[in-house]
């Protein structure tokens, strides 16, 4: 399938192939590559949201990755 079709089965409520995600998925995947704010970082990586100025929070996050003890 092209984009296109993607497209088209998107705005139809139509779904697509497992093999068509993968495929999108990994167009996306070069393009976002190529981006210059793409950072490559080894895992174990936790990921954490807006915490709103919470410091527990933030504390508690921190040590989980190692920055505060």
């Amino acid at each position: 399938m092209s984009i296109e079709q993607w497209y088209e089965s998107a705005i139809n409520c139509q779904p697509i192939t497992e093999s068509a995600v993968r495929s999108l998925c990994n167009m996306v995947k070069a393009i976002l590559a190529e981006e210059s704010n793409i950072v490559t970082v080894d895992a174990p990586v936790y990921l954490a949201g807006d915490v709103h100025g919470q410091f527990f929070d933030v504390k508690n996050l921190l040590s989980k990755g190692g920055g505060v003890p």
